[in-house]
């Protein structure tokens, strides 16, 4: 990685949550550097410019009832130094001084979430409406199926489109009240910014909740992909695949002529990245926090003439990482100590003047409530401020798994996991916490209590859990911060009976053989949104809000591959999948639900014989590695020790043992987790045994052992022939 940026704390504000509120004002020719806009969940809007290192409070508007949720500049003449700010239901302006200007009550139900401005026109999105705005009156609607992340306003040929970023992996172009186009993208859109090319016509950048990036082009109407990257191959130092991303930027922060692209990702992960003409991604830069990355912006704030990306966590910290060498000699000190030095230095005096400060104030305070108890002969209760918890649970496509991960504005003291559904904690690279693990008790419905002790200074911990199909319930997480008094949040997150399956958008036609597709169909007196109710129980990533009368879907198996067609409407649905498991949880799920409903369903079931080696065909690649690896185990200590003694080992020794050497610590890594992975595979095939079984009407116990012998005496014809052998 060639690029070198430096490091620099620069201020605090309250904790933001938003991944808009951070904006830099136009570049001023005078002073030859910018001032930073900046809003959080307190409904404060703050501005700050920077001298010598040092912040300089502008101006810091009066709280709002609400969080501050976007923070953007307009984009006519004149109102460019101008910041547009939503909080609530309302859009105000505060010129660059800090005086309110501006003010615009909407008459919206959903908290307005992006905001942009051109002369009368105000262009908002919420969770799940889009609304165009002139002078004051509602112009334009559009309800999207799936929750709107986030929203750009593309200004191409004279021409102001709306681009909107959907949690249903489409990227959405609006024109009027309608879609003029979509695009899908491989995970649930995040992020949009627009990328500027020299002698090329302007891309669109996105980000996404499983990691990837790529760039679509908008031109003559028509939206076409350039180029995307899986979210796993480059070079990522995360061993797991990497982390959703919160902002992107689009910046020449090297001065090679060419803008880079700056990622900014949920495990606080900041990312630089080149691409060349034939859409080849280099990373030249990275940078690791301890907190998630909310926004960030490019230019410069604190020294003229150097580039920098300033960015705020979600405590509130602002930071910077800037092209200033900060370890060159300050000229203007006279000990000769280096600008970082320097900066660093009087930060940290003008931080204990502020503790000072605080700390005389919390004294006269404690002093006052105690003349005041003694008076009034009753104790005062301390107040405990409740402290928000930023709370993530995500399916690991890659992985077969769960990330969960909390965040809170102040340090971790404890986490408490607990599960009502069986399920396996998994060791992570990013969790140093100290792991307590607690006897199950499946009396009180507890599979799982683990306490995690957190290291000092430590605001986010992630987990990795893997869960098993038609196991689900509730994981409950009891975060302790570390403040006094001490105060503890508990969050919830809730595993599907489907938990492995997640939706898309593209499917081939091969992946939907009726020859190998089992299928379920339901009859009955319900709604269309009661049936959507039960689909939306079972699975992950289904809309909450209907705009079809004739619904299809359709999802991915991440463990085996298979697809999964859900086809419904008022009266009637039809399921059609491989696998005989999913078909059979499907089954009692939503027969569970209907009974609870005291509603009637007509179910009948076609299973296909032949679906059964397709779907273990599919399971085939990780059954083979796993034998494959304690194979090549068994001779690893054989062929180490000729590699002692024969130093031409090289010139005789064939290319496959000469690979088993080059991998054998991940050789060995791999066959310490067998065990674990076997268990897991051994589970998920005694399921589907028993779902097949049952179909067939055979009692599946007697058989359960010999299924044990043959995965432990692994034959792949041999496993079929077991599961066909009662037809």
């Amino acid at each position: 990685m060639s690029l070198q940026l430096s490091h620099a704390e620069l201020f605090k504000v309250a904790p933001i949550s938003s991944r808009q509120s951070l904006k830099l004002l136009p570049f001023s020719l005078k002073k030859k550097k910018q001032k930073l806009v900046v809003g959080d969940d307190s409904g404060v809007v703050s501005s700050f410019q920077m001298k010598k290192g040092d912040p300089v409070a502008i101006y810091k508007s009066v709280p709002q009832t609400n969080a501050i949720t976007s923070i953007n500049l307009g984009l006519y003449k004149g109102t460019t130094d101008k910041a547009y700010v939503s909080s609530g239901q309302q859009v105000l302006g505060y010129t660059k001084k800090g005086k309110e200007f501006f003010k615009f009550q909407s008459n919206l139900s959903e908290t307005i979430n992006r905001v942009f401005t051109y002369d009368t026109h105000l262009w908002t999105a919420t969770d799940y409406i889009y609304n165009q705005f002139e002078n004051g009156q509602d112009k334009h609607f559009y309800m999207c199926q799936d929750r709107i992340n986030d929203m750009l306003l593309l200004h191409e040929n004279d021409e102001l489109v709306p681009v909107l970023a959907c949690q249903d992996k489409y990227i959405r172009f609006i024109q009027g009240s309608e879609p003029l186009a979509k695009k899908s993208v491989p995970g649930a859109c995040t992020t949009l910014t627009k990328h500027t090319l020299k002698k090329a016509p302007s891309q669109i950048l996105y980000g996404s909740a499983n990691g990837a990036f790529g760039a679509v082009q908008w031109n003559n109407q028509k939206v076409k992909t350039i180029w995307k990257t899986d979210g796993g191959a480059l070079g990522d130092s995360n061993a797991h695949g990497p982390a959703a991303i919160t902002a992107l930027a689009s910046f020449d922060i090297n001065k090679d002529d060419s803008n880079e692209i700056i990622v900014g990702r949920d495990d606080g992960r900041i990312e630089v990245y080149s691409v060349d003409a034939s859409g080849g991604i280099t990373k030249e830069f990275e940078s690791v926090e301890q907190e998630s990355v909310r926004a960030f912006q490019t230019g410069v704030l604190s020294t003229p003439g150097f580039d920098e990306i300033v960015f705020c966590t979600y405590s509130g910290r602002v930071l910077s990482l800037t092209s200033e060498p900060l370890d060159q000699p300050d000229t203007d000190d006279v000990y000769g100590r280096s600008r970082g030095t320097v900066q660093r230095e009087t930060r940290i005096v003008k931080l204990r003047k502020e503790i000072a400060q605080l700390e005389e104030k919390v004294t006269k305070e404690r002093d006052r409530m105690a003349r005041k108890s003694a008076s009034e002969k009753e104790a005062c209760l301390p107040v405990v401020e409740e402290v928000p918890v930023n709370c993530k649970c995500a399916l690991n496509v890659a992985e077969q798994t769960y990330d969960l991960s909390v965040e809170i504005p102040v340090p971790i003291a404890t986490v408490v996991l607990h599960s009502s559904v069986p399920l396996d904690l998994l060791d992570t690279v990013n969790n140093q916490a100290i792991l307590c693990r607690s006897p199950p008790d499946v009396s009180t419905n507890s599979h799982v209590l683990a306490t995690y002790r957190c290291q000092e200074f430590t605001n986010r911990l992630e987990f990795r859990v893997r869960t098993l199909e038609g196991q689900y319930g509730e994981i409950e997480l009891t975060v302790l911060a570390d403040t006094v008094p001490r105060c503890a949040q508990v969050v919830k997150q809730f595993i599907k009976p489907l938990s492995l399956h997640h939706r898309i958008n593209i499917v081939e036609s091969t992946e939907l053989d009726e020859a190998t597709m089992n299928s379920l169909h339901l009859t009955g007196d319900f709604s269309l949104l009661q049936v959507h109710e039960w689909v939306s129980y079972c699975l992950p990533e289904v809309p909450l809000r209907l705009q079809d009368d004739d619904i299809k879907m359709y999802f991915r198996n991440t463990f085996f591959g298979n697809v999964l067609v859900c086809e419904y409407r008022k009266g009637d649905a039809q399921f059609s999948s491989a696998s005989i498991s999913t078909i059979a949880i499907l089954k009692e799920v939503i027969t569970k639900e209907a009974t609870t409903r005291k509603i009637g369903l007509d179910i009948s079931f076609d299973i296909k014989p032949s679906s059964i080696p397709f779907l273990l065909n599919l399971l085939r690649p990780k059954l083979d590695w796993k034998q494959m690896i304690a194979s090549q185990v068994k001779i690893l200590d054989g062929i180490k020790e000729l590699q002692m003694h024969e130093a031409d080992h090289t010139l005789w020794m064939s290319p496959e043992y000469q690979s088993v050497l080059k991998d054998a610590d991940t050789i060995l890594d791999e066959f310490k987790a067998r065990p674990r992975a076997l268990n897991y595979l051994a589970g998920v095939l005694t399921d589907l045994y028993v779902d097949v079984c049952k179909f067939r009407g055979v009692n599946p116990k007697p058989q359960i052992p010999q299924l044990y012998l043959l995965l432990d005496q692994y034959s792949f014809d041999a496993l079929v022939a077991f599961f066909m052998q009662h037809h």
